[in-house]
């Protein structure tokens, strides 16, 4: 079973998303501070990834996730998708390798479905209205994770 972890945008947190595949948590996180400018500048910073839920409930102000359950996907497609991700972590930018779209792209090595919609951060207030076409967002993820579900 894969369970998708999701915090939504709230008051200063941007939100988070995560997922669980057997005994394996697997949350993609900048080593280093990103900021919104950083989205201005496509700066990009050094990834690296929690060990547990409780390390992203306390980065996100003590608050559990909405959690989505999965099932039917290739776990082991997944987790050797993981293990490259690992062996060479990749660069965090907020705008086209962050947190959601790591997770969206494990979701996709195991599943036989392709999201209904583009990604876009337009709940990200203007800047994410102007520059939000393609961007993987917390919200986002729930929104697919949801349609795998149901399909």
């Amino acid at each position: 079973m894969v369970k998708v972890h999701i915090w939504l945008k709230h008051g200063p947190y941007v939100g988070h998303a995560a997922l669980t595949i057997g005994d394996d948590y697997i949350s993609f996180w900048p080593d280093g501070d990103a900021t919104k400018k950083d989205l201005k500048i496509k700066r990009s910073h050094p990834g690296t990834y929690m060990k547990s839920i409780l390390n992203d409930i306390e980065n996100e102000g003590g608050r559990a996730p909405t959690t989505i359950e999965l099932h039917g996907l290739d776990e082991e497609k997944m987790l050797d998708y993981v293990e490259k991700l690992r062996v060479k972590v990749p660069r965090y930018q907020i705008a086209r390798n962050n947190c959601s779209h790591v997770v969206v792209s494990v979701l996709l090595a195991g599943a036989n479905k392709s999201p209904s919609f583009m990604p876009h951060a337009g709940e990200y207030a203007k800047l994410g209205r102007v520059l939000g076409y393609g961007i993987w967002t917390p919200a986002n993820v729930m929104r697919y994770a949801n349609e795998l579900r149901n399909s």
